[in-house]
């Protein structure tokens, strides 16, 4: 495990923090300010309004201005009620108000203080005030009721009506944290992957009634209107539209089983289409027999369990709205996998709520029936776990943004924005939105998987590109084909580039091992090309990239895996700096140390490039060492040869929503007497036009998970 930064680090960490938070404030104050003094100018000068109402009005446009400003990126305070913290914003604004008029008139009017002092003096007096009152009141961060994060103590001991979760469903870590509570229902997130869930969790009695409420809602005549129907069918042919493009050409269709609420919509639109389609699970009539059997623990588990009883082979399965229903999602993805035909496709329709705890209170006091909230990385890992591969998300331009049509295909549940006494109120995405200054509403998530091959065991695919490493290449291989890690495959391809050494004679002794796959190429292109061309032939679940030489150590391949097969990270680093390392110490060569030195700072250098653009916090963004789950790169397509490739792979992965972790690792660099093939004056060309060009360049957000 990694051991945790000490005390003089998150110290000084903690004062650069603080001191960039107050560069921020200043730069958003020094804009309210010229935003204040030109509403006020225009007010008083050209529609001539009185002094006092031109000087209020400016006061109110420069605070509309400031508070998404300073909530979204002053004090990064986003997670709280955007309502409660405007107030609180306003009642400090207009505090420091009263103390500029006082101040002036005591400073300047009673101690007869020189003006440019007494008003220097003021704004000082202010500033502080305002800082103060909004970093540790206004934009305050409660993480619970103790207001800090601790370990939960939840424990089997509760009432024996509820079920409380020692574990999370996803990764199975222990490690859970208190997150929010409300409505009278407590939720804990996962340390260790990021999941939200509602823990202890309603008993069966309550569960089968929020359910049977759903029924009702979905149920009623009002939601059956012309316009309603329309809207169904409409959706019905989105998602049957995506399914065929996604699985491509086809001969016939297959079996489309339907689990979720009743919708005869779907199921005509996808019999028209030429699908054997299979009608929905729950309904009124299944909620109140599920109601009256006794010692049934997962209501929507069994439901699905009985309608899967006598369907076998299913080519396309679809889940709406069941995932965040059921007591424990894997094993209802589980059993869904277990009748789906090979390479089958599951569409999978939930509620993304992106970790914001003002969506989550909304959504328990309007959904009580939900018991986990989703968000993009959760639901991979979920996937992941559940042997499904190739996951993508529905456009969003094909997905259902409409606010009121939302609240009226779920049965009247309120999904946008709400006012005081809970009265619904439609909010656009609008720039309020993207900023922070409104709730928004919960964004509908399409996502679509094929089912993976069945396995006895994980597989990890090492990609070895070799040119030129006579040297080294045996000892590395003859390590790596000795390497064994508890229940994980291991298969090596070899991408030998033509080297002008020998290499290849000694790659060619080992294409006889079961375990290795040699590929050999006519030419040296580039390191960019051999992994490229190595990446088209893996077939196991994890990717790693490892030299031939010896810079890195192969026995950190376990602590680099460990968190992708307990299904907590999709993307995995191996950062050359421990804790407290030095970027300029990273390398250190016995002869040539002005070379170091140069390529110590280019790596300082070009790592804040990458962080800057792309919004991260990397440290060691270029390491040889990237592991990765296989179906990240479904539908990326690479083009660099060279170390550029270490650029495009990380910025495309980033650009794709997979947000890397870093663990350290054991790092010998060798010098350029020892082989190193990097161009001190080429690649650092090629790195540049790579960052500039995959940033810039139009069409660079593709689409999620893509």
């Amino acid at each position: 495990m990694r051991a945790g930064p000490s005390r003089s680090v998150q110290g000084t960490k903690q004062i650069f923090d603080e001191l960039f938070r107050m560069a921020r404030f200043g730069v958003v104050g020094s804009l309210c300010a010229g935003i204040e003094f030109a509403t006020f100018y225009l007010l008083h000068q050209l529609p001539h309004l009185p002094l006092l109402a031109a000087n209020s009005l400016a006061i109110v446009a420069a605070s509309l201005v400031g508070f998404p400003l300073a909530r979204s990126w002053t004090f990064r305070a986003r997670d709280s009620a955007a309502l409660s913290q405007f107030g609180r914003f306003a009642l400090v604004v207009g505090i420091g108000w009263s103390l500029n008029t006082l101040l002036v008139y005591f400073l300047v009017g009673r101690l007869r203080m020189h003006p440019a002092l007494g008003k220097s003096t003021q704004l000082a007096v202010v500033a502080i005030w305002n800082y103060c009152g909004q970093r540790f009141w206004a934009f305050r961060v409660r993480h619970a009721s103790n207001g800090v994060y601790q370990k939960a103590s939840y424990s089997p001991s509760a009432p024996c009506e509820a079920y409380v979760l020692t574990q999370c469903p996803v990764c199975d870590s222990n490690d859970l944290l208190p997150y929010t509570a409300a409505h009278g229902r407590q939720t804990c997130q996962c340390a260790a992957c990021g999941l939200v869930f509602v823990n202890p969790q309603p008993s069966d009695e309550e569960l089968v009634r929020y359910l049977s409420d759903r029924c009702s809602r979905l149920s009623k005549p009002t939601l059956g209107g012309t316009r309603t129907q329309v809207t169904r069918r409409s959706l019905a042919r989105r998602y049957l539209s995506e399914i065929d493009r996604y699985r491509g050409v086809v001969h016939e269709k297959g079996r489309l089983l339907h689990l979720g609420f009743e919708d005869s919509c779907l199921m005509e639109e996808a019999a028209s289409w030429g699908y054997a389609a299979v009608s929905s699970v729950l309904s009124l009539h299944v909620a109140d027999r599920l109601r009256a059997r006794a010692g049934c623990t997962d209501i929507v588990a069994r439901a699905v369990d009985r309608s899967l009883a006598n369907t076998k082979q299913n080519a396309v399965s679809v889940l709406v709205d069941l995932l965040e229903l059921a007591r424990d999602p894997g094993h209802l993805l589980d059993t869904v996998r277990d009748h789906m035909a090979e390479n089958g496709c599951l569409v999978l329709v939930t509620q993304s709520l992106e970790n914001q705890r003002a969506r989550i209170a909304t959504s328990l006091e309007h959904e009580p029936e939900r018991l986990f909230f989703f968000d993009q990385r959760t639901i991979q890992n979920l996937l992941f776990r559940c042997r499904f591969e190739k996951a993508v998300r529905m456009a969003r331009g094909q997905a259902l943004r409409d606010r009121r049509t939302q609240h009226t295909l779920r049965g009247g549940v309120a999904c946008w924005a709400t006012t005081t006494q809970g009265t619904p109120r439609r909010s656009p995405r609008s720039w309020w939105e993207r900023v922070g200054f409104l709730a928004t509403a919960n964004e509908q998530a399409v996502v679509l998987a094929s089912a993976a091959p069945r396995r006895a065991k994980r597989k990890l695919s090492v990609v070895v590109p070799v040119y030129n490493e006579r040297s080294t290449f045996c000892e590395v291989m003859d390590e790596l084909l000795a390497k064994e890690i508890e229940g994980l495959d291991i298969e090596v391809i070899v991408v030998e580039s033509n080297s002008a050494d020998g290499t290849r004679d000694e790659v060619l002794r080992y294409s006889d091992n079961p375990r290795v796959t040699v590929i050999l190429e006519d030419a040296p292109r580039g390191k960019g090309h051999a992994v490229r061309n190595g990446l088209n032939h893996c077939t196991g679940d994890v990717v790693l990239i490892q030299d031939a030489d010896l810079e890195y150590k192969l026995a950190d391949y376990e602590k680099l895996i460990h968190p992708i097969l307990r299904c907590q990270e999709a993307f995995v680093l191996g950062s050359r700096y421990s804790d407290g390392a030095r970027t300029m110490s990273l390398r250190r060569f016995k002869s040539g140390h002005w070379r170091a030195f140069v390529m110590n700072f280019g790596h300082l250098v070009f790592r804040g490039l990458l962080n800057s653009l792309y919004g991260q916090k990397l440290r060691d963004p270029f390491t040889m060492y990237k592991v990765f789950r296989r179906d990240c790169l479904y539908g990326l397509e690479f083009e660099c040869d060279r170390f550029d490739f270490d650029y495009e792979l990380v910025i495309k992965l980033l650009l794709k929503g997979y947000a890397p972790k870093e663990i350290p690792i054991r790092y010998e660099a060798r010098s350029f007497s020892e082989g190193k093939k990097i161009r001190m004056l080429k690649d650092p060309l090629t790195w540049i036009r790579a960052l500039i060009r995959y940033r810039f360049a139009a069409g660079r957000r593709a689409q999620l998970w893509r």
